[in-house]
């Protein structure tokens, strides 16, 4: 069965206001096996050849000015998924959202500020679909992690856990736009190497990102 492609459109970050230092941002989305657990991989075997890769997808980074009154961050662009088919998808498998603070001159480091997470599947055991509010927690992806429950009790009992809610709208892309190496190939296509590249990775943490 074909992976089914996904268009994931960050609209904007509600009640950010000044729990973010001025700067520019960026969202990355990726695909886990669960919360708590490993990027998915996924493969296409065309001529005898196979095509093995995790497929992040990232915004263009966005200027937020960090004062008291800035309540929202908006993006407005759309990211791209190569969700596992009906046949492939599990329960467990989730969207993992990471907030990103992009290096400048003064403070070159990049650092990820906040994270939230999507479950990828509905209740009728496919890929979700349509608009939702996704809370985000301060700070990088917390591993330990497991259950959906144990997320939300972290900022229920501790509000200053709690950064922001994303708004974001998942769509079908058709999967005819897959093209002969299934990847997309819409007026969406993302140049997957982006995230590495924007994100300035060197040898080992691009290797320690896809070792998790």
């Amino acid at each position: 069965a074909e992976p089914r492609p996904v268009e994931v459109r960050a609209h904007l970050l509600r009640a950010v206001r000044d729990k973010l230092p001025a700067g520019r941002y960026s969202l990355l989305l990726t695909m886990h096996d669960r919360l708590g657990g490993c990027p998915l991989a996924w493969s296409r075997k065309d001529s005898g050849a196979t095509i093995l890769g995790q497929r992040p997808s990232a915004t263009r980074p966005q200027v937020h000015r960090g004062r008291y009154y800035d309540g929202e961050l908006r993006i407005e662009q759309s990211m791209i998924a190569l969700c596992p088919s009906d046949v492939k998808l599990h329960p467990s498998n989730v969207f993992i959202f990471e907030l990103y603070r992009i290096g400048d001159s003064v403070d070159k480091k990049y650092t990820v500020v906040g994270w939230g997470v999507l479950p990828m599947c509905d209740g009728y055991f496919s890929v979700v679909k349509g608009c939702f509010k996704v809370p985000l927690l301060k700070g990088p992806v917390d591993r330990t992690i497991d259950l959906h429950r144990a997320f939300e009790d972290l900022y229920r009992q501790d509000l200053s856990r709690w950064l922001a809610n994303i708004y974001v709208e998942v769509r079908y892309l058709p999967r005819k736009t897959l093209d002969a190496a299934g990847l997309p190939s819409s007026e969406y296509d993302i140049e997957y190497d982006f995230v590495n590249s924007l994100l300035n990775l060197g040898s080992e943490d691009v290797e320690a990102r896809n070792l998790i």
